[in-house]
């Protein structure tokens, strides 16, 4: 399923919706502003959607990640209809509107076409917020969002955000909001692992990650929420964990700083292994002829059974004992380390 909001930053999400002539005069100021997130659709556009005019009766989990100082002006849900849903935000982007798409990973596939041709070529100001990105346990097979870094990496103009927990996931859908142009904030499915929130929603740095743990001869690069399996492993083998963040843009300079200081990369992320995250740190090392053994905790090629999301992580290789595992290869001296994964 797909649904499109209009936020409205630093609004009162109580707030009572305003009368229809008042909704009007906004409308006609919002345009004179040059306000994009703040446009309404006129009515006559209204035919065929769900309207929702107040953003308390609009919460379900695909917006949880926003936060509550955000208040949702319209959602049009077009149910299954994922093709028409990115088109229609296309459409609105075209009309001046900044729209958001709340989406699953796996439902965006249908949309693949729309996505590319309808918002990427004409770089139109969308921003895709994609639900169940990874392994989501007992929703099934048909579900797991294990492709989209693969097929999101390659559309140009399209940047792609990676949080690792739920202050992160708030702040950079923010930065993908603010960002001019197509953007998506890929999270999962579940709770977030318990960090502190940051009241104020200031958003990060596009395309710069940062180091969680400083270590020596190892650097593991995590991409998205297997932040706390790649830390566990960087204590068991004194390894340096970066937070990249950012899957496209790529933190080119952090890149390049850990290459020179470290003797192997282990790149970490929950999507296949063929054309993801890793393989973009790969060709970039290439691309500069950067010397440096790397190896990469990924899905390899074959569909993830239905399971409990721990048990699916497992099953897919993704636990800390798999970054180990790869750590190990011709190091024996670090063998026998073994840690548990939450069921």
């Amino acid at each position: 399923q797909g649904r499109i909001l209009i936020p409205r930053v630093d609004a009162d999400v109580h707030q009572e919706p305003a009368p229809r002539d008042e909704r009007a005069r906004e409308r006609a100021s919002d345009r004179g502003a040059g306000d994009r997130g703040h446009v309404q659709l006129d009515d006559d556009h209204d035919h065929g959607h769900e309207r929702r005019e107040s953003a308390p009766h609009v919460r379900d989990d695909r917006q949880a990640a926003l936060s509550d100082h955000v208040a949702v002006r319209r959602a049009d849900d077009p149910g299954l209809a994922e093709q028409h849903a990115v088109t229609l935000a296309a459409g609105m982007a075209c009309d001046g509107i900044k729209p958001v798409v709340a989406i699953y990973s796996t439902f965006l596939q249908r949309g693949y076409d729309q996505l590319i041709h309808d918002v990427a070529l004409q770089n139109l100001d969308v921003t895709f917020a994609i639900d169940r990105a990874g392994l989501v346990g007992q929703d099934g097979a048909t579900h797991h969002g294990a492709f989209d870094l693969s097929y999101l990496r390659c559309i140009p103009n399209l940047i792609i955000a990676a949080p690792s927990n739920e202050n992160d996931c708030r702040q950079m859908l923010v930065s993908a909001y603010n960002h001019t142009g197509p953007s998506a904030v890929r999270y999962p499915r579940g709770e977030g692992t318990g960090v502190r929130i940051e009241p104020q929603l200031r958003g990060v740095e596009i395309g710069k990650g940062h180091v969680v743990r400083e270590g020596e001869e190892i650097a593991i690069l995590n991409f998205g929420v297997l932040l706390t399996e790649a830390e566990k492993a960087g204590e068991a083998l004194n390894a340096t964990v970066a937070d990249m963040r950012w899957v496209k843009p790529l933190d080119t300079d952090l890149i390049r700083q850990l290459a020179q200081t470290h003797s192997r990369f282990i790149t970490v992320e929950e999507n296949v292994v063929a054309g993801g995250a890793g393989s973009g740190v790969a060709e970039y090392l290439a691309s500069q002829g950067l010397s440096i053994e790397i190896r990469h905790v990924a899905i390899d090629d074959r569909f993830i059974d239905h399971a409990s999301q721990g048990e699916t992580r497992i099953d897919a290789g993704l636990s800390c004992d798999d970054i180990l595992e790869q750590a190990n290869r011709g190091h024996a001296k670090l063998n026998g380390t073994k840690t548990a994964v939450a069921l």
